[in-house]
């Protein structure tokens, strides 16, 4: 009997989590979070340390789309001490992963701690082969070293941070991960900042080989692996939708805009300056 009450806890407890990814992926977040809260105490109740720690890590992601960031902090930090207790080594590279994010740009601004994060995620997710997590922090730290640019173009606190070679490096070790294990969305995503790194450093002819493959595969491009947490953040559908997400996205491209500026590639200039004019315009601004 009691076997039995498990049982049921379980799937439904399960039911449950499906039914808040869905709203979450409709932009509905706090019917999302109501539905992860039901979850979550199900969870609790069935002593299922594993679920409930990757559901904080859940809730926590939902909770920073929301712009709480603090509870976001506190529910990754909850999730990655569950996992840490449990030996759930999977739980534990995904917790800290998605801190890495959440200190990351379009959030915190903190690279600091974003790489301090997404380097122990990274050192996890090797040992224990957790490829596609390994490919996502590999292109997270390249994105960091990268995609520097602060937020407001008047501050430069994280100005030493670029280092175009090294983010490319990462993008070549993340290309080559997806290409193992058949992720076509991170082909796609390592291919096209590979040629945009490519051509920030002037190697034209490597940049416009990225682009010919990432212009090849795009046409076939199948869905992402499913994670045990959410899809990466780069590959969900909600995240893209949300207005911050956006704001954020065409203020990086100002700054890749920059960048191209400065090494007079104005043919790039204008393919990133003409995308975050599109983005603004999106969100009324």
């Amino acid at each position: 009997m009691l076997a039995q009450t498990s049982i049921h806890r379980k799937a439904e407890a399960d039911k449950l989590w499906l039914k808040g990814t869905e709203q979450f992926d409709n932009i509905r977040f706090q019917a999302a979070l109501q539905y992860w809260e039901k979850a979550l105490s199900l969870y609790r109740k069935n002593n299922d340390p594993q679920s409930e720690g990757r559901i904080l890590g859940t809730l926590g992601i939902a909770y920073s789309y929301l712009n709480n960031y603090n509870k976001a902090i506190e529910l990754l930090q909850k999730s990655l001490l569950i996992a840490h207790k449990i030996k759930d080594r999977k739980g534990e590279s995904l917790a800290l992963g998605y801190l890495g994010f959440s200190y990351s740009y379009y959030l915190f601004n903190d690279y600091k701690k974003a790489i301090k994060y997404q380097e122990q995620s990274l050192a996890i997710a090797r040992d224990i082969k957790y490829s596609q997590v390994e490919a996502w922090n590999l292109e997270n730290l390249g994105n960091i070293y990268f995609y520097y640019w602060p937020t407001t173009l008047t501050d430069f606190r994280n100005f030493h941070l670029i280092d175009i070679e090294k983010a490319r490096n990462y993008y070549r070790q993340a290309l080559v991960i997806a290409q193992k294990i058949n992720d076509y969305q991170g082909q796609v995503s390592a291919l096209m900042n590979l040629y945009k790194s490519s051509l920030t450093l002037g190697d034209y002819a490597i940049a416009i080989t990225y682009k010919q493959d990432y212009l090849d595969l795009i046409k076939n491009l199948q869905k992402p692996l499913v994670l045990d947490l959410l899809s990466p953040l780069r590959t969900s559908q909600a995240l893209a939708r949300t207005t911050a997400y956006r704001k954020a996205e065409a203020e990086r491209l100002i700054g890749e805009g920059f960048n191209f500026y400065r090494d007079l590639i104005f043919e790039a200039v204008l393919e990133s300056w003409q995308q975050a004019l599109v983005l603004y315009r999106e969100i009324k601004d």
